[in-house]
């Protein structure tokens, strides 16, 4: 929302869109979770995503673009796509290339999200 772009945070959860800020959110997740596989001991068949709200949609988008295999995908209180400014589209996350296990929560009448 217009408060997320005013605070500079958020997750960019979305292709780049052209005239748009960007960061490559996807990269970044991507590459920490590599780094964290070289420095602990982590079993990759059991390293899972999770996210609440715009960390949900952003689970959603790394399910489809990721290039780190997670064993499963988690989102509570969550769409599939969203609009950072209000009048602006409805930006969906894309489809993966591959059927992968998630599990959503969501819930109808949160009147304590924002």
């Amino acid at each position: 929302a217009l408060e997320r772009e005013a605070r500079g945070t958020g997750w960019y959860r979305y292709d780049e869109i052209p005239g748009r800020p960007y960061a490559d959110d996807q990269a970044f997740l991507d590459a920490l979770t590599a780094h964290l596989q070289t420095v602990l001991n982590v079993n990759p068949q059991r390293l899972y995503l999770g996210g609440f709200s715009d960390g949900g949609q952003m689970v959603h988008y790394m399910g489809a673009r990721s290039t780190t295999n997670f064993a499963a995908f988690a989102v509570a209180g969550s769409a599939i796509g969203g609009g950072d400014v209000p009048g602006d589209p409805i930006v969906m996350a894309p489809v993966p290339t591959a059927p992968k296990p998630m599990l959503i929560i969501n819930v109808r009448d949160d009147t304590t999200r924002s």
